[in-house]
């Protein structure tokens, strides 16, 4: 039984076709081995391209979809080593693609195979099952370089969150799990309350560690340059630093009085910022500081930190930027001209009213602009006929071309 296949009309490189021919191959076996149940007969399967081999035998590389389909269809049911290389000029299977004559035929391997197919045993065969990096079938491997971030201060763990709800939410989930264990219960606000005491107890116990053991040793901080001394800060029952001050008895809020303090260029100051900016619909940056104040919030450098997130806010950015005006055109050559009154704007205006003798009489006005140089003239028209218009226009001319000849 044989098979053979038109080559398409599409470009195909001769590797591919050939993976076809053996794909081909291994579904002929198969309907041969149904048909004569040989089930437990031997297979034996040859190609002339020892590309092929090296695609079927190999298991490392990464194919393209066209050559992984058909390889992963020829090892379904087929193994590797029952793959053999047989030379071109003993393969039958090129007679199908190449044709023959009837003299040919009868001389040729068509109708008996190769030669060695009528031994006794089949000689070894050493398959040479290597396929190069360089072959356009063999995707290629891109390698990416990864830099490992040293996480062991809460400071650079806390950078990996990109907003206040997020980070809370997190630490809520771990205090309620704490809470759990001991056989106790929370609720969802209880624990991001416990959870946002704890992410500023962390954050103050690493960049206040100096100060936090001075104000427990009741030593008040000396330091001029410390921006803590001005503050009075104490530590509370929860162990956080605060704002002093002397408003203890103030009927206010505990947080309004005396503010948890939060270090400068601390990631946690930053998402606090952002939070209460979002807050205040994107208001100005005192709107913001007052909100942060009022919720119980004191940022060291508060007013640059803001600062600087409102210029990069895109919300801000983008209501607050100025409105961009359209580029002027080129003045005109009217408007150029160097001599006075070469070219001019003329306009009517509202009558006033003269006495001549007894009479009472209209005048209008005729003014006559410069557009070179914004000079103004003003001539008396007796009406607002097209004839009184012209006599006093023609005159004005010959004054300005008077005035012209004189300057020259």
């Amino acid at each position: 039984m044989a098979k053979a296949r038109v080559c398409p009309l599409k470009p195909i490189t001769i590797p591919r076709l050939e993976l076809q021919a053996a794909t081909c191959s291994v579904k002929i076996a198969n309907i041969l081995i149904d048909e004569l149940e040989y089930d437990s007969a031997t297979q034996y399967f040859w190609t002339d391209l020892q590309v092929v081999l090296g695609y079927i035998h190999n298991e490392t590389k990464r194919f393209h979809m066209y050559v992984a389909n058909r390889v992963e269809r020829i090892r379904q049911t087929s193994r590797p080593e029952q793959w053999n290389y047989v030379a071109s000029a003993e393969n039958p299977a090129d007679h199908a693609s190449r044709g023959l004559t009837t003299e040919e035929m009868l001389s040729s391997n068509w109708l008996t195979g190769p030669s060695f197919l009528w031994e006794n045993e089949i000689p070894p065969q050493e398959v040479t099952a290597e396929v190069s990096p360089d072959d356009v079938e063999v995707k290629s491997a891109t390698v990416h370089a990864t830099q490992a971030k040293d996480f062991t201060s809460f400071e650079a763990r806390l950078t990996r969150f990109s907003s206040l709800q997020n980070a809370l939410t997190a630490v809520a989930v771990i205090v309620k799990c704490r809470y759990r264990r001991k056989g106790l219960s929370i609720d969802e606000v209880e624990a991001k309350q416990v959870a946002e005491r704890n992410l500023i107890c962390a954050i103050q116990k690493e960049a206040f560690r100096e100060e936090r053991k001075q104000i427990k040793s009741d030593c008040s901080i000396t330091s001029k340059s410390n921006p803590l001394r001005q503050l009075d800060p104490f530590l509370d029952d929860h162990d956080l630093l605060r704002v002093g001050g002397r408003l203890k008895k103030a009927e206010m809020m505990y947080g309004a009085k005396h503010p948890v303090i939060l270090p400068k260029g601390s990631h946690l100051s930053k998402l606090v910022a952002v939070h209460y900016h979002g807050r205040t619909a994107h208001q100005g940056r005192n709107l913001t500081i007052n909100a942060l104040r009022s919720s119980g919030y004191w940022i060291n450098g508060c007013r640059r930190i803001v600062s600087s997130l409102i210029s990069k806010c895109i919300h801000c950015i983008r209501f607050r930027g100025k409105p961009r005006g359209q580029k002027l055109a080129n003045l005109p050559q009217d408007r150029l001209e160097p001599c006075p009154f070469t070219y001019c704007g003329l306009d009517c205006f509202d009558p006033f009213t003269i006495k001549e003798g007894r009479k009472e009489l209209k005048r209008y006005g005729l003014i006559l602009t410069c557009m070179s140089m914004r000079a103004i003239h003003i001539e008396v028209l007796d009406d607002v006929s097209t004839d009184a218009f012209l006599n006093v226009s023609l005159q004005s001319g010959e004054m300005f071309a008077t005035f012209g000849a004189t300057k020259d």
